[in-house]
């Protein structure tokens, strides 16, 4: 086994009423070649540290970028507390991003199991509204790769010149100022 640098990442789990000491742990795996599989070692395990605190909450606002082969890359993310009191809820409204050749097209928010009488998503706005006690959030802004296509043609004065090999292609779409080239 030559796996001695396998990193493991955890995220941490809304609980109503309390907070995580962080929000994601990393593990370097300890590889030990005469340890039993079935009892793994305490060298090899990610513990979170929650304390009651009804008045905090933990956020997470996560940025991915999604191919058109569906697979998606975080791009950017923000972690923050909210501090709710018994009179004043918090509400943290999320803001898209402009990226080139992306466009925003789906949000998600995942709210603790039984956590919906202290958080409430609003999906048009993009905000979570948190009441004393509640576990905070995690949100999801999705943004799809753009591309157009471009289909090539061979205009009657150049026929007899031969003919095309690329019928047409997809290209991603990107603004800016074009280098090498002149749209037409």
């Amino acid at each position: 086994f030559d796996n001695d640098k396998a990193v493991v990442t955890e995220n941490f789990v809304l609980i109503p009423g309390y907070v995580p000491d962080a929000l994601q742990k990393r593990l370097v795996v300890a590889y030990d070649a005469n340890a039993d599989i079935t009892n793994p070692t305490e060298a090899n395990t990610i513990t979170f540290v929650y304390k009651r605190d009804e008045q905090t909450a933990m956020y997470v606002i996560n940025h991915y970028l999604v191919d058109n082969a569906g697979n998606e890359t975080l791009h950017s993310y923000q972690t923050s507390t909210a501090t709710m009191t018994s009179d004043t809820p918090a509400t943290v409204t999320a803001n898209k991003l402009n990226l080139d050749g992306y466009l925003f097209s789906n949000v998600e928010c995942e709210i603790a199991e039984g956590d919906d009488q202290n958080t409430t998503f609003d999906k048009t706005k993009l905000s979570v509204t948190m009441k004393q006690g509640s576990a905070g959030f995690v949100m999801n802004l999705y943004y799809h790769e753009q591309t157009a296509t471009i289909k090539y043609q061979v205009g009657s004065s150049f026929v007899s010149m031969g003919s095309l090999s690329l019928g047409a292609e997809t290209l991603g779409v990107v603004t800016g100022t074009p280098v090498g080239s002149t749209p037409t």
